[in-house]
């Protein structure tokens, strides 16, 4: 009697490929059901050594062997789409248009991948695919780099290549300092008539103040060595590129302060001989710091593309005429309104004869797209100056604030102990607890152990403790002289609301942060004081010491 096939019980509807299976091996061509290592299949039907169904997401049914299906426990809801959730060790939801889309673009990258490496080296034959492919696998470690060491020795070692994140952690530790940019190479568009280049090629320099090449600044990658450019992906006879190139731009800040980016873009010839003569037809710029002296901000960039004529400009390093010309679309807009250089004719020659430079010609029509992280502890992206106006920095969100925190807290003691700066001792006061007030906020209080460790290791100010005294002497009389009202203001006030409520700086809702700031306060203060005794004990010793050597020198 022939066995015949049977609906399969729920528990085994689900199933993932554990080897790539082919029709082409199979001795049922037409009927098989080709996989790939790591594809979810749904289960209808099992015969003896065979189960019969599809890929989710997918209607194509066929048949696969049982031997390269690995069965999945499971829940199983719809809400909006069918959703599988497995239920060994951790949850994972398997989202179905998600997967397939995120497959499909794999598999596309690594065949593109592929045959792009033999037509580089001239081994590209016809149907000389199959077989091919991209696997990655990865493995998540739970903890920080010293923790994940420790509990996988064998996965990271001396020559494993470490990649910061793009982006701060919830908690930057004293002494972590980075100044890095992060600039991705998004799209350009050059159809208009203007441009005639169709392979283009786009280099990336980081240039100073005098337009020299600063080098060692750029890398595509951990482990890589830094280099002076980034030459892009030459795409064929492409006018709308896409390239989503990222590279990291590490610099000092002193140089960073002074630097700009220099963008060109030339065009590649197929032939040798040609494209040896090629020059850039076009260039674009932008600066690394705005004229307020913040940074970038971390969004998307429209670079303006101006067309170089060789026989009008001078192509020198140290030319850097090009800095009185817009470097952004929102730079251009403010200084010509939209309207007329969406338009032609003479209005728009008119309206850039002020914008203008000497063999350079703006191509308002074109454009070239980049994005920029900036992770600097140095550094801010807020226009308000935090160490110049102690009433403007209360105001300043608390993400800044975290993020600076050591500098800061440094800034305000030596402000705090300087001898010129006396006058600002009581608003320096107030900073201070609005910065420890902040930390003890429910929001950031995973920062309380930063700022025990920035007490213990960090703190120098010898000579804070007895201004801080002074201080918190001066706000106790009064509230205990009852020139304060504390006990009644609207009923009870929360933390965050003593916190949030310095614009008028009210000495109430002050006196309640201070008192509920206590603790680091005293921290300071005792810490302070120790420095102090610490300093005069090396100065008695000092003392006698220089004494005798001038003595005996005489």
């Amino acid at each position: 009697m022939d066995a015949k096939w049977t609906p399969v019980e729920d528990r085994f509807k689900y199933g993932v490929a554990i080897s790539n299976f082919s029709s082409d091996s199979s001795v049922v061509i037409q009927s098989a059901l080709d996989l790939v290592v790591g594809e979810t299949v749904s289960i209808l039907l099992s015969i003896k050594d065979w189960y019969y169904g599809h890929k989710l997401g997918d209607n194509v049914r066929g048949i696969f062997p049982k031997s390269y299906i690995a069965i999945k426990d499971h829940v199983e809801e719809k809400i909006w789409y069918v959703s599988i959730v497995n239920i060994d060790h951790v949850k994972i939801f398997h989202r179905f248009p998600v997967l397939r889309w995120k497959s499909q673009l794999l598999q596309k990258k690594s065949q593109l991948f592929c045959e792009n490496g033999k037509r580089v080296k001239g081994e590209i034959i016809e149907n000389d695919h199959k077989g091919q492919g991209l696997w990655i696998s990865y493995k998540l470690l739970l903890g920080d780099l010293e923790q994940a060491h420790g509990d996988s020795p064998h996965l990271i070692s001396q020559y494993t290549k470490i990649a910061r994140r793009m982006g701060f952690p919830e908690i930057i530790l004293p002494g972590d300092v980075r100044n890095d940019l992060y600039l991705t190479l998004i799209s350009g568009d050059f159809s208009s008539k203007a441009s005639n280049a169709k392979n283009i090629e786009v280099t990336i320099r980081v240039c100073n103040d005098r337009g020299h090449i600063l080098p060692e600044a750029i890398t595509v990658g951990p482990g890589l060595s830094l280099g002076s450019e980034y030459k892009s992906v030459v795409y064929y006879h492409e006018e709308k590129p896409k390239w989503m190139e990222t590279i990291k731009i590490s610099l000092d800040i002193e140089d960073f302060r002074t630097s700009h980016l220099k963008i060109t873009y030339k065009h590649r010839s197929s032939n040798e001989s040609k494209d040896k003569n090629e020059k850039p037809f076009a260039f674009s710029f932008i600066r690394l710091m705005n004229e307020n002296g913040t940074t970038l901000k971390d969004e998307i960039h429209e670079l303006l593309i101006y067309k170089i004529d060789g026989k009008k400009y001078d192509e020198t390093d140290s030319n850097v005429s090009y800095f009185k010309l817009p470097s952004t679309r929102s730079e251009l807009e403010s200084k010509i309104p939209k309207a007329t250089y969406s338009n032609s004719g003479s209005s728009l020659k008119l309206a850039f004869s002020n914008i203008s430079v000497p063999g350079l010609t703006l191509n308002p029509r074109d454009v070239c797209l980049v994005s920029s992280i900036v992770c600097s502890t140095k550094l801010t992206q807020t226009l308000i100056c935090l160490d110049s106006c102690l009433l403007a920095f209360m105001k300043v969100d608390g993400e800044d604030i975290v993020k600076f925190l050591q500098d800061i807290l440094d800034s305000l003691f030596k402000t705090l102990t300087d001898k010129e700066s006396d006058e600002f001792v009581d608003l320096v006061f107030k900073a201070l607890v609005f910065v420890v007030g902040l930390i003890s906020d429910i929001k950031y209080q995973h920062f309380s152990p930063v700022l025990n460790v920035y007490i213990e290791k960090t703190f120098s100010a010898a000579l804070a403790y007895n201004k801080l005294i002074i201080a918190l002497r001066r706000y106790i009389d009064k509230l205990s002289a009852g020139r304060l009202q504390c006990d009644k203001l609207n009923g009870s006030l929360s933390l965050d609301a003593s916190i949030g409520s310095y614009h008028e700086f009210n000495d109430s809702l002050f006196v309640i942060s201070m008192m509920k700031s206590i603790g680091f306060l005293f921290k300071f203060i005792v810490r302070s004081r120790c420095l102090f005794l610490e300093s005069q004990r090396l100065q008695r010793f000092d003392v006698p010491l220089d004494n005798m050597l001038i003595n005996y020198d005489n």
